[in-house]
């Protein structure tokens, strides 16, 4: 079976880290697949197998100004439905709402079945008035729509019929979990000894300002403890301003983004997730796998499905930043407690495999 797979980009996201794990997946296999980014980048973040036809239009990316989008609309549903048709799929998946409405737009009356998939909280990610309309006309049309949560089922049968609707989490690959295992503490000369971690990019939503508040009384009280946050974006100097007014100057490192990120989280003794809105959360599911103690706000959605509440992990109200200060102070003063969580946190490898994940996307191909 030739499928092929759309996608805006393959940068550093979250997504793309997903949709390149369900294109190597279905390779191996013995799926025929094509991987379609219509924003050329030269070099991709995350690498897929060389069997993969990969194919980088150059078409831009998708402009936010209403009159900007209409006129280019065409010419970018055009392109992409000349580069799908040459790949001659059987099954065409796309990912993320703007990919979703131009994949449904190029492919029109082509008869080729599309399954879309919204890779964030819909709800809570605005995507302008203009694609709104698009989604709300468009969305219909799909054969099937993937989302990540049980809790946005009840958006999706705002769109398309409750038969059409499947609920698939993201996997951890096999690629990622070798990464995961082969990872090993590495040994640094900070002024710190023992280490609080965050990753994610440097946006509202990832909610980095809150934990670098909630910290702070706790970083200035125990002094062999530091913060380290993985990861880069546009606020990268707000946060370094903050940093900076709350006096954490020699508390706080920010590393950058990193492509494998494991040796910096397994030498980390607990990881916090501080999100406003996540969709699945990547960088919790994957900081659980290695053992790690793991606190988060119980935000819109994804950490409730993850953790269980002082079981395998923490869950705190959210955007209350003294709920987390005091969760991560209890970690801090609990050795036993943060090897009782990182011990249950190790389940989610199985649970959320490969092995076990997968086959709900075959399924969506019979």
């Amino acid at each position: 079976m030739r499928i092929s797979l759309v996608i805006s980009s393959l940068g550093s996201g979250g997504a793309e880290r997903v949709i390149t794990g369900l294109a190597n997946y279905l390779d191996k296999n013995g799926y025929d697949i094509t991987l379609i980014t219509y924003i050329n980048k030269t070099d991709d973040f995350y690498k897929v197998a060389s069997s993969i036809h990969r194919i980088r239009l150059d078409l831009g990316g998708v402009p936010n100004n209403n009159l900007h989008a209409l006129f280019n609309l065409y010419y970018r549903a055009t392109n992409l439905r000349k580069a799908i048709l040459k790949s001659k799929p059987d099954k065409i998946i796309s990912f993320i709402d703007r990919c979703n409405i131009l994949t449904l737009l190029a492919c029109q009356n082509t008869g080729i079945p599309i399954i879309i998939s919204e890779r964030t909280n819909p709800i809570y990610y605005p995507i302008g008035r203009f694609w709104a309309l698009l989604r709300r006309l468009l969305y219909c049309r799909a054969d099937h729509l993937v989302i990540q949560t049980e809790s946005l089922l009840n958006w999706a049968r705002s769109y398309i019929d409750s038969d059409h609707i499947s609920v698939i989490p993201n996997a951890l690959d096999d690629n990622r979990i070798h990464a995961l295992q082969r990872a090993q503490k590495i040994e640094t000369d900070r002024a710190w000894q023992k280490s609080i971690v965050a990753m994610g990019r440097f946006t509202i939503e990832k909610g980095h300002d809150l934990l670098i508040k909630s910290v702070s009384p706790l970083l200035k009280r125990e002094t062999e403890w530091g913060l380290e946050i993985i990861g880069d974006g546009p606020l990268k100097p707000e946060l370094l301003q903050l940093i900076q007014d709350l006096g954490l100057q020699d508390k706080v490192l920010l590393h950058g983004q990193v492509k494998n990120p494991f040796s910096i989280l397994k030498s980390a003794d607990i990881f916090v997730l501080p999100s406003r809105i996540e969709g699945f959360p990547n960088a919790l599911l994957e900081a659980m796998a290695l053992g790690l103690a793991c606190i988060s706000f119980n935000c819109p959605s994804g950490p409730s499905e993850l953790i269980e509440h002082n079981h395998n992990g923490l869950l705190v109200e959210k955007e209350n930043i003294d709920a987390l200060t005091a969760a991560i102070e209890d970690c801090i003063a609990s050795e036993e407690l943060r090897l009782r969580l990182g011990l249950q946190a190790t389940a989610v490898i199985n649970r959320y495999s490969e092995t076990n994940i997968m086959p709900h996307w075959e399924a969506l191909f019979r």
